[in-house]
């Protein structure tokens, strides 16, 4: 019978936390969104706060924050 080597580097859990229920990282994605377009110098819903994207998926919550139609390479800066 073949021996095997104790290894101590064996993942024995994995932690999973759905947004807000250890962290609350919400606040701090779009904070992250709106400096990014700030710093592209896209132009931007200042009407819309992270509370209003709560539960929506993140291509459709960044979209809702275009004040006009991005380039194609716009997008891809995002």
């Amino acid at each position: 019978m073949k021996k095997y080597k104790k290894n101590k580097n064996i993942i024995k859990g994995i932690l999973f936390d759905f947004d807000g229920v250890i962290l609350d990282t919400e606040p701090l994605w779009f904070k992250a969104v709106i400096n990014t377009l700030k710093y592209l110098k896209i132009p931007y819903n200042k009407k819309i706060n992270y509370k209003d994207q709560i539960g929506v998926h993140s291509d459709i919550a960044i979209k809702r924050l275009f004040i006009n139609k991005i380039s194609k390479i716009q997008e891809k800066q995002i």
